[in-house]
């Protein structure tokens, strides 16, 4: 009997346009994994992710991991990058929002 089908919870983001989308209407956390195209994104993350996701309550609405390559990445993000240009290491950058919660 063949492996039953994982859940998909980490998704590649196609262009720059795509990454500028995906922080300007956040509403989660985002952990956005940065990555040379010849080197790919860290695939043993995926177990981290994984315990993460499945152990948060809600999780598809509170938290999103994503991959993306250096040639989608937009130019403001690199140069911001504190140790450097991208290179084999793994790189990710976090992306969060701070929520209010008014009482009356």
């Amino acid at each position: 009997m063949p492996p039953k089908a994982q859940k998909q919870i980490v998704f590649p983001i196609q262009s720059s346009e795509d990454f500028q989308a995906l922080i300007a209407e956040n509403t989660k956390v985002l952990v956005i994994d940065l990555h040379q195209s010849w080197c790919g994104p860290c695939n043993t993350m995926e177990n981290n992710y994984r315990a993460l996701y499945f152990n948060i309550e809600n999780a598809a609405e509170r938290i999103g991991f994503h991959t993306c390559c250096e040639e989608n990445t937009p130019q403001e993000v690199l140069t911001g990058l504190k140790n450097g240009p991208l290179s084999c290491k793994p790189r990710f950058v976090i992306y969060a929002v701070s929520y209010i919660n008014f009482k009356n």
